[in-house]
């Protein structure tokens, strides 16, 4: 929860901020005070700047949240909740995947039911040669990790089970059995919390800091540019052998499956390079986002406070209860937006 708190701490202040400026210039406009001052000739410009000065300085914890803090703990998030899901299997079932994180066995299950029931199980145990030598289908079943976490136990219910027999000097016999409940434990002593080492996350966009980022969409913008001109030679190179220029040489006859195979080739590589342009642009795309997205929440902070002493002097109503719904409902207008917006970003 630590290295969550980071990037909580940076969404939730911008709301504090807007009610902070509400209930400030609120207070002060419901005790006649704002009007006083007014009155006095003092400009409404002037008795914002101790909140343009407190918006300012907020604005630079917010830079330094966003640029430094926030990559630093999602690095160090992102790398624990991986260990975690290795080291803990149950975590990282996933219906309708065979999952074979265990030597010697793949799982399968259709359903989670939690917190610890799964349904329509299927594993697979295979022999040290890598031959299957039991199968398992089971409709429904429980897991439980021993504390010490040496063993995986399957408690299942309602299924079958078919053994491959491989007596010397006889023929291979299947042996099936069904049961009402079978008890499986399934050693997991090598699945232990291991840290893995967190250069193998440092790549990703959310784990950059600001330095980092901007070297990496230079990076990115340079290797899509490289590829671009790549592509157009490749393709403008791909075509069909010349003919003889000589009118009074007859033509030859291209064969059929000469043309056949260019035709595939240019198909090939038409789909490999489409593929791969899209891939570069979604990232290249990410990379950029995440670099205004270090940008947006520094200058909401200052937005957000200024927007609320506004709207604080119009309202001029102080108390929490005025503030807290104003600001409440401007901010879930902003996270709205602003998801609505990332995600059109996203998808180009």
């Amino acid at each position: 929860f630590g290295y969550a708190s980071a990037s909580l701490v940076l969404l939730a202040l911008p709301m504090g901020l807007l009610m902070a400026g509400l209930m400030t210039m609120g207070n002060l406009g419901e005790r006649l005070e704002l009007t006083a001052l007014l009155s006095a000739g003092v400009p409404f410009v002037r008795i914002l700047a101790p909140l343009w000065a407190f918006g300012l300085v907020m604005m630079g914890a917010a830079t330094w949240l966003s640029w430094q803090v926030v990559p630093r703990a999602n690095l160090k998030l992102y790398t624990l909740l991986y260990d975690m899901e290795h080291a803990r299997p149950a975590l990282a079932l996933k219906p309708g995947f065979f999952n074979r994180w265990i030597e010697g066995y793949a799982i399968r299950i259709g359903a989670l039911a939690p917190p610890s029931g799964v349904r329509d199980v299927l594993i697979y145990e295979y022999a040290p040669d890598g031959s299957l030598q039991r199968t398992i289908r089971a409709d429904s079943g429980r897991l439980f990790l021993n504390k010490a976490w040496l063993f995986l136990e399957f408690t299942l219910y309602g299924g079958c089970q078919y053994e491959t027999s491989l007596a010397p000097q006889q023929a291979p016999a299947l042996i099936q059995s069904c049961f009402d409940t079978l008890l499986l434990r399934l050693d997991i002593s090598g699945l232990g919390l291991r840290r893995s080492d967190e250069r193998l996350f440092a790549g990703h966009q959310y784990m950059l800091e600001i330095g980092a980022l901007h070297a990496a969409i230079d990076s990115l913008t340079a290797l899509y540019t490289t590829f671009q001109e790549e592509r157009n030679q490749t393709l403008r190179s791909v075509w069909l052998p010349p003919l003889p220029s000589d009118s009074a040489l007859p033509s030859p006859t291209i064969p059929r499956a000469l043309v056949e195979n260019l035709l595939r080739r240019e198909k090939t590589l038409a789909e490999y390079y489409t593929q791969r342009h899209a891939q570069l642009q979604e990232t290249l795309w990410r990379y950029q986002l995440e670099w205004y997205y270090k940008f947006s929440y520094p200058l909401a902070t200052v937005v957000f406070l200024v927007l609320g002493a506004s709207l604080g002097g119009v309202i001029r109503k102080g108390g929490l209860g005025m503030p807290l719904v104003v600001s409440t409902a401007l901010f879930i207008l902003f996270y709205i937006l602003n998801a609505q917006g990332k995600k059109l970003a996203r998808e180009g």
